[in-house]
């Protein structure tokens, strides 16, 4: 995920808001690339072995993304799932 990059910012249940809800967002990662700007990656894990197959689980990161992209502007925001095998599912192109 994050191999050859150097990790700006990270926190593990970050709370933020949306709509008047309280949300955490699991585990939330910036990192730095010489010359580029930051990534974010928000990081759900779920212990199910395929997470993106349940549209609430889908809906929940989606909103994530947006949030932290709403947060960050003109900054890249990635999303992905971490199952329960400790495989990362990335959903950032959908």
């Amino acid at each position: 995920l994050l191999w050859g990059t150097a990790i700006a910012w990270a926190g593990d249940e970050v709370p933020v808001a949306d709509a008047g809800d309280a949300l955490r967002i699991d585990r939330l990662v910036a990192v730095a690339e010489p010359g580029q700007p930051r990534t974010w990656w928000v990081l759900d894990y779920k212990l199910e072995p395929r997470p993106q197959d349940d549209a609430d689980n889908l809906a929940q990161l989606a909103r994530y993304r947006r949030i932290v992209a709403a947060l960050q502007p003109g900054e890249p925001v990635r999303a992905a799932f971490v199952t329960g095998r400790g495989e990362r599912v990335d959903l950032s192109a959908k």
